[in-house]
């Protein structure tokens, strides 16, 4: 890859890197592994694992750590493991399962350049020129002093960090056909996100520079380190203190897993008439529950509107994790098929109708009950191509609460 500051060279009116400009080359490797086993105690009982292992491509637009390099290559790490039930030939299948999901290094810009690196340089301006007169000669350290803390530098290369994410949790799934007339599904799940490890290099160039700091007041008995201000305009203290609030108050933001909703669970049933009088007729209900979703946290700094936190907002202005609210939802269907022939062909028919989302509120936690009203959708029509399923998306309008119907004729 080219180093962006090398030399450009027009040609026919664009713009390319000339063969001059300097080059630097990166070079990565990693494997990727996949294993599973499978185990039948009992003609009805399996036992299965599996585990997985992989690779990412490095974000080259990102450069991280205290000499700005390419960030590393996210990495994975899978694993479930489970039991799995078959009764009545394969007629009732329950299956339950613990999984891990592990993703190191995942790279952000996660405000370093827009924030912690020009504070860091301007922390550093100071203390290059604390009287603000353009010289360094009155420059607080010297080089030896820098030079024992790894990751101090008089300029900040980064643009980006990481965070690793971690997700853990539990599933189960059961599908039973009672008879040749009652078949239903039903779903749960539990799932534990885990952020960790966020702004890793960040907050170690942060606690190097307040190490760094407190050697230099020692160092300097007879100045006034901290209330220096060079040409900044604001004492090295004020930064020193709003750096280390910004980073905290954006590390708690990044942990949190926003978005998240812990417990998952669906079911649906559906039913097939065989008697003479409803022969050709199915009728299905089912629901959806989805617990509370973790929706973030609410920064009220003073003399502001409460926002959502995360732009320069410490952990003294950062409110408790907020959580959105849980939702519950029916659907319903009824579908009548119907056999003939016409002009000596078999056909076959089927109409289907489906109402979808029932119980869909549309309203901001905490409105008067008169503001949460069900939102009903406007009748839709829809032509598939196949034959339906129950949770075929092109068929369960995925809208608000709506009611649909379909026809369409096959012959064979």
């Amino acid at each position: 890859m080219r180093d962006t500051t090398g030399i450009w060279a027009g040609t026919a009116g664009a713009q390319i890197f000339s063969a001059s400009s300097p080059a630097i080359e990166y070079r990565f490797s990693g494997s990727t592994t996949t294993a599973g086993v499978v185990m039948h105690p009992r003609d009805w009982l399996s036992v299965f694992a599996n585990r997985s292992r992989n690779l990412g491509l490095p974000d080259f637009a990102q450069r991280v750590g205290t000499d700005g390099g390419v960030p590393p290559a996210p990495k994975g790490k899978h694993f479930d493991t489970g039991v799995m039930i078959s009764l009545r030939q394969d007629r009732i299948v329950a299956r339950v399962s613990y999984f891990t999901t592990e993703v190191t290094d995942q790279t952000g810009a996660m405000g370093v350049n827009n924030a912690f690196s020009p504070r860091y340089d301007q922390i550093l301006s100071i203390l290059d020129d604390p009287n603000g007169n353009g010289r360094t000669t009155d420059r607080f350290y010297t080089s030896a002093q820098m030079a024992k803390y790894s990751e101090l530098r008089p300029t900040a290369q980064a643009n980006a960090d990481s965070l690793d994410n971690a997700n853990r949790g539990y599933e189960a799934r059961v599908t039973a056909n009672v008879g040749d007339r009652l078949r239903f599904i039903v779903n749960y799940s539990y799932n534990l996100q885990e952020r960790a490890k966020v702004y890793k290099r960040t907050t170690l160039l942060a606690d190097q520079l307040d190490l760094f700091l407190a050697d230099l007041v020692r160092a300097n008995p007879g100045a006034d380190v901290l209330n220096a201000s060079g040409t900044q305009g604001v004492t090295l203290a004020s930064l020193v203190a709003t750096h280390r609030s910004d980073l905290d108050g954006r590390r708690l933001d990044f942990e949190g897993a926003y978005g998240n909703r812990k417990h998952k669970a669906n079911f649906f049933a559906n039913y097939t008439f065989k008697d003479a009088v409803f022969k050709g007729w199915s009728a299905g209900f089912g629901g959806r529950y989805l617990s509370p979703i973790v929706a973030g946290r609410i920064s009220t700094q003073p003399g502001l509107p409460p926002q959502g936190s995360g732009a320069n907002t410490g952990v003294g202005v950062n409110g408790g994790i907020k959580y959105g609210d849980d939702s519950l939802r029916f659907d319903a269907m009824l579908r009548y098929q119907a056999r003939g022939a016409i002009f000596g062909r078999n056909v076959r028919a089927s109409f289907q109708l489906n109402v979808r989302n029932l119980r869909d509120e549309h309203a901001p936690r905490g409105a008067p009950p008169q503001d949460r009203r069900p939102h009903a959708g406007p009748l839709r029509l829809h032509r598939p191509t196949r034959a339906p399923t129950l949770d075929d998306p092109a068929v369960l309008d995925r809208g608000p609460a709506s009611v649909c119907c379909m026809t369409w004729p096959t012959t064979r």
